[in-house]
């Protein structure tokens, strides 16, 4: 696989990504109440992030995983 490939296949996972945090924020398990937007029972905490700061922290690991995975390749010349 060359880098352009991996580049290219992280980008659309992490397009996928942000499309499925998308739906997964309109899905029917979530139950609005008089405290607020509260997760069906079974689910699990999540942070208070707004989507802009969640998306900006999936673009900088991706991208920091990128950098890492392509020195890695270089170091061990898997070409």
């Amino acid at each position: 696989m060359t880098t352009d490939d991996f580049t290219r296949a992280v980008a659309v996972a992490t397009v996928s990504a942000l499309r499925h945090q998308q739906t997964r924020a309109h899905s029917p398990g979530r139950v609005r109440t008089s405290g607020g937007e509260h997760e069906a029972p079974g689910g699990h905490d999540a942070p208070s992030w707004s989507r802009t700061t969640s998306a900006s922290v999936l673009l900088a690991c991706t991208f920091l995983y990128a950098l890492i995975a392509g020195k890695v390749a270089i170091e061990r010349n898997v070409y």
